[in-house]
């Protein structure tokens, strides 16, 4: 996967007053299946898309297929860069 970054990117979530926030760098992968089904990952607080943080030393591609392993037990072949976002999540 071409490690792509764009130099805009959507800003999405709202922070609160009191709550600290820490920058985290991580991507996510959108898998489509045969019958136009989204992969998602639920958990306690709803559904997401499969992917995480970026670890020490990985890659954007490396981080990817890290994690949709450890989520889904899938290994991934990545096809191609979909855009930026920027999550105001604590």
């Amino acid at each position: 996967m071409a490690e792509k970054m764009i130099d805009s990117y959507e800003t999405f979530g709202e922070k609160l007053a009191g709550i600290e926030y820490t920058n985290r760098l991580g991507v996510y992968g959108i898998v489509i299946n045969n019958e136009g089904k989204v992969a998602t990952i639920k958990t306690s607080t709803g559904y997401f898309l499969p992917g995480g943080g970026i670890e020490n030393g990985e890659s954007y591609g490396q981080c990817l297929e890290r994690e949709f392993l450890e989520e889904t037990g899938y290994k991934i072949v990545i096809a191609d860069f979909v855009g930026n976002s920027s999550s105001s999540i604590g």
